[in-house]
């Protein structure tokens, strides 16, 4: 037998999901500029994304599969959202936009270093 959770509880697991995802990002992000640093710091988030799919798996032992499925979505959706632009609070640094706007009122991207790694680090999270 599996819990339905209710509306509140969901919300707080939904937001709990958005965290982890966002303070994964910000971990990747916040390494310096150096690529080995980079490296090393999403070696350690990747490590600490596993466990937070694992967390995810033993969910569906407790609650109803389909409130579980709901917190993946969450949970990656987050991370999609970094990758074209800041679904969670970054470092200024940071938090320019992919979408620049042109004359037309059109969206351009424009690929800065850090875009490519936000994207990157995203991706593979």
């Amino acid at each position: 037998p599996t819990t339905i959770l209710d509306r509140r509880h969901m919300e707080i697991l939904e937001l709990i999901m958005h965290l982890m995802a966002g303070g994964l990002i910000c971990q990747v992000l916040s390494a310096d500029n150096d690529r080995k640093a980079s490296d090393d710091a999403l070696l350690v988030a990747l490590s600490s994304s596993d466990s937070v799919l694992e967390f995810l798996i033993g969910l569906f032992a407790i609650i109803h599969p389909a409130q579980v499925s709901v917190l993946i979505k969450k949970y990656f959706n987050t991370l999609e959202d970094c990758e074209t632009t800041n679904g969670v609070e970054m470092p200024d640094e940071n938090a320019v936009d992919l979408a620049v706007a042109t004359n037309d009122n059109s969206s351009e991207i424009v690929w800065t270093h850090k875009s490519l790694q936000r994207v990157r680090c995203a991706r593979q999270l």
